[in-house]
């Protein structure tokens, strides 16, 4: 069936309309009370705690939770929150950019997010930061999600030939571009706004996920920190672990058990936080309240309880 044909039988029964159009009213108050593009100047005034304060209704509460419906982003952990707090400044520069109507999409991609731990990478936080303010951008935010949709729809044959070397910021603003001109190509669906396009592109043409297999996976060459291979057992964490606990953020070891949490550490405020390792978040089954933090290879859970503790990936800071 063509792309026609599926839209018109696309939420039939308007659930997923309903939804969307929810979230862009849960937008106006966002845009109103975070007015950083239509007033620049209020970034000037946006403390620490407006961005990562646990019980109040902080900037980035807004982001991952209160707005997912307009963008899912799964992050896992709020390192990066409490270091964009740490780094309160440089935040600021980097918000600037991303609410700056004068910036292309590839200049507030390629801003230096890596400066705060956690928000390099394919800058996933970024990219959701810069649609909550700019409607023409498609939320979609891995990037080779969109290019499997680019791919699919357009044809891995007419990316540009300098494509491997432009850089993040430019790979993104090309697909989006060749995204919405794919949505607004067809009658059906031309009149779409792009988080209902994102939302129907993921319902209809799901990416394949390659979550790690029951059992032991492949491991994969690592060949770093004196680890040959990607972790595999719970040993194995516990060395790489013991290797990076200052870099992910707890300096100092106080206990390490065999009981339930794994670690005792302090972390940069020298407060003592209980962790529980494991190679894959999906492997915890403990009682969430007896821990502050999971620590794991990787996060393989496409939602996180919110009861859980705070995951880190360690996959991550490699």
């Amino acid at each position: 069936m063509s792309i026609s044909e599926k839209a018109k039988e696309f939420d039939l029964s308007g659930e997923h309309r309903r939804e969307i159009n929810n979230a862009l009213e849960l937008l106006k108050q966002f845009r109103k009370k975070y007015p950083f593009k239509d007033v620049p100047t209020s970034i000037d005034l946006l403390t620490a705690d407006d961005l990562f304060k646990k019980g109040k209704e902080y900037f980035f509460r807004w982001i991952e939770f209160k707005l997912r419906s307009l963008g899912h982003l799964l992050v896992g952990s709020t390192l990066a929150y409490q270091n964009a707090c740490n780094q309160l400044e440089d935040f600021k520069d980097l918000l600037r950019i991303a609410v700056d109507g004068e910036k292309s999409l590839a200049e507030k991609v390629d801003a230096p997010w890596e400066r705060i731990s956690g928000m390099g990478g394919d800058k996933h936080i970024a990219k959701k930061i810069i649609s909550c303010y700019d409607d023409n951008v498609l939320p979609i935010f891995k990037t080779e999600d969109l290019e499997y949709f680019f791919n699919l729809f357009v044809g891995r044959l007419k990316l540009p030939s300098n494509y491997e070397v432009m850089s993040l910021g430019e790979k993104y603003q090309f697909l989006n571009q060749a995204l919405i001109k794919v949505k607004e190509s067809f009658a059906e669906t031309k009149a779409w706004n792009n988080a209902y396009f994102m939302r129907f592109l993921y319902e209809i043409y799901p990416p394949p996920r390659q979550p790690p297999p029951p059992g032991k996976p492949t491991p994969q060459p690592l060949n770093k920190l004196g680890l040959l291979f990607e972790p595999q057992t719970h040993e194995e964490m516990m060395f790489l672990f013991s290797k990076m606990h200052e870099k992910i953020g707890f300096p100092y070891i106080t206990q390490i058990q065999t009981a339930y949490p794994d670690v005792l550490a302090l972390d940069n405020n020298r407060i003592v936080k209980r962790i529980e390792i494991e190679t894959f978040a999906s492997q915890f089954n403990h009682d969430p309240k007896d821990c502050d933090f999971i620590v794991c290879w990787e996060n393989d859970l496409e939602t996180v309880p919110e009861d859980w503790p705070e995951i880190i990936q360690l996959k991550d800071y490699l």
